[in-house]
């Protein structure tokens, strides 16, 4: 989590930039909306979680752990720089969940020749 503390925001031609502004105060708003959810629900901010100034969309890097499947950053796609943890405890489970989410498909039958 060190490196991403360190990441740098702002214009993202501009040299040294590591991430770059939301592409609109709606992306802001969702995950501002991502963040709240999670933290309501058990979700733990393990860095940043912070909107920079007041005016545009730029927002810092944020990790956050404790995650579950039943929190919104992990049912819908955030398009913005938030890295939520989810911890599995075998490859059955990870399939499981990722094909609950209303992106996710059942596993495909395959006939036999």
């Amino acid at each position: 989590m060190e490196k991403v503390r360190h990441l740098s925001v702002g214009d993202g031609f501009a040299p040294g930039v590591d991430v770059g502004p939301l592409i609109d105060m709606h992306a802001l708003a969702k995950i501002e909306s991502h963040i709240a959810d999670a933290v309501a629900k058990g979700g733990i901010i393990r860095c940043a979680a912070e909107h920079i100034g007041k005016d545009g969309t730029f927002f810092k890097p944020t990790v956050f752990t404790e995650i579950s499947s039943i929190m919104a950053v992990a049912q819908e796609e955030t398009f913005g720089p938030l890295a939520p943890i989810i911890r599995f405890h075998d490859a059955d489970q990870v399939i499981c969940e990722a094909n609950d989410t209303i992106t996710g498909s059942p596993p495909i039958s395959m006939p036999r020749t």
